[in-house]
């Protein structure tokens, strides 16, 4: 059986982190820098999505969504990203056929590192070390495909990976369950 095709997002307000994996293969792992200019940033979001899918073919997309803190602070940045997300919903509605996985942050990255984030309570000493425990797990697995880290100082690219080594993950557990749920039918 072949195996999906799946675009990562880790979306952001002025960065989006993008992948693309074929099976294990990584064929796409950028990061989209999108213009302050809200509606030229949705616009450029979309644009740069349609081209990716009509590149690559995905089947599956998959994005880490977000929570929103009321003691976060930074409305003019929420703002922004729930109109990046609203382009990527409203793209996956497009794509016809394209299948749309969401997942949060401590979904997808306490599956690939084993834990969940800690609070930001000690000034965000304890939560870098976490994101780089996590960076350091998707750099495991994928390692010897020739990708390169040094110009992901913010885990964009680790983080669009990160997701869409979730979404495989996920994928190859709802086919096995299909496979071993029709193999109990048949026994019947």
């Amino acid at each position: 059986m072949r195996e999906a095709t799946i675009l990562g997002l880790d979306p952001g307000s002025r960065h989006v982190g993008v992948a693309v994996l074929a099976g294990e293969r990584v064929l796409v792992s950028e990061v989209w820098h999108l213009p302050t200019d809200l509606t030229r940033a949705c616009a450029e979001l979309w644009t740069h999505l349609a081209a990716l899918l009509g590149r690559h073919g995905a089947e599956l997309l998959a994005f880490e969504t977000y929570t929103f803190y009321k003691d976060h602070g930074y409305i003019d940045t929420e703002v922004a990203l729930c109109n990046v997300l609203g382009v990527i919903r409203s793209f996956a509605g497009w794509g016809g056929g394209l299948r749309v996985v969401e997942c949060t942050m401590m979904e997808w990255s306490a599956r690939l590192a084993g834990q969940r984030p800690p609070k930001r309570r000690d000034g965000g000493a304890g939560y870098h070390a976490w994101k780089r425990l996590v960076a350091g797990s998707v750099e495991l697995l994928v390692r010897g495909q020739g990708l390169s880290w040094s110009d992901d100082k913010d885990y964009h690219r680790r983080d669009a990976l990160g997701v869409a080594l979730w979404a495989s993950a996920e994928v190859k557990m709802a086919r096995a369950i299909a496979a071993s749920e029709a193999r109990q039918w048949r026994a019947r």
